[in-house]
């Protein structure tokens, strides 16, 4: 006696599905667009201030009758003014436009404190812009120097370099956290489609 015997189950192979890979495809194009976005914010952000002499929050002494601002951009229209338990000091703004503004005092410093540096401005974007900054004197200190162009090209490089720095840590962790969910995607999507085929689909020649 003979039985009849059917040919062998076959199961169709398992490729990740054209809608998954458009997600990834999606993905991949966000991330990119997200770092470039980055990038020019990062660029085009508001000026700021670089360094100061006396530096900010600065403890300095000797013969202090100058404040140098350096800023990220250049800037115009530039006013400087200091003051001492809120009464302000005479001076003179001598360079409102650049990237380094000078104010010179009347009279050297000589109550020892907390001096307040308070710079009106026009930002290289024509935004105003209103800032402030603290340093304390005491005559036992370390006397500023004045700023020179050097002092501001090493600040710039340094700030240059440390945007870049964060900006490269910025487009890996992104495009890792993108790869992530990719393999997450295709893994839950194929398990899935794996479940569904636990029992395989018979195809009869």
């Amino acid at each position: 006696m003979t039985f009849r015997s059917d040919p062998p189950a076959q199961t169709r192979p398992l490729q990740p599905p054209r809608r998954q890979r458009a997600r990834a495809s999606v993905i991949i194009a966000t991330l990119v667009a997200a770092v470039i976005t980055m990038g020019g914010g990062a660029a085009s952000a508001h000026t700021s201030l670089l360094i100061g002499s006396p530096d900010f929050d600065a403890t300095v002494g000797g013969t202090v009758d100058f404040i140098h601002i350096a800023y990220t951009e250049p800037i115009s229209d530039a006013v400087i003014s200091v003051s001492y338990n809120e009464e302000p000091l005479a001076g003179t703004t001598t360079v409102p436009d650049g990237r380094i503004v000078r104010f010179q005092l009347n009279q050297p410093l000589e109550a020892p404190g907390r001096y307040k540096v308070n710079v009106e401005m026009v930002s290289y974007d024509s935004d105003p812009t209103n800032q402030t900054y603290f340093f304390s004197y005491d005559p036992a200190a370390p006397q500023p120097q004045p700023l020179a162009d050097a002092d501001l090209a090493t600040a710039l490089a340094f700030v240059d370099e440390e945007e870049g720095l964060n900006l490269g840590l910025l487009a890996i962790g992104l495009l890792a956290a993108g790869g992530l969910a990719i393999i997450g995607a295709i893994f839950l999507s194929s398990k899935r489609k794996s479940q569904k085929m636990s029992a395989p689909e018979i195809l009869h020649g």
